[in-house]
């Protein structure tokens, strides 16, 4: 009885590891991937403030 529940144990942390691994690594590696090739780099918080403002402004004079 010992052994089985050793095993099981073992069995279910060997699962455990394993989706963790698949649900980690193939989103890193696509994400970095699709954002080389498809999308430039996010823009830093200041610029996105700036756009904002600009497009208020925009608005502003129409």
């Amino acid at each position: 009885m010992a052994l089985d529940n050793e095993a099981a144990r073992k069995a279910r942390a060997q699962g455990l590891r394993a989706t963790i691994e698949s649900l980690t690594h193939p989103i890193a590696k696509n994400t970095k991937a699709v954002r080389n090739e498809h999308t430039p780099a996010p823009k830093s918080l200041r610029d996105l403030i700036h756009d904002k403002m600009r497009q208020l402004d925009r608005k502003d004079d129409q």
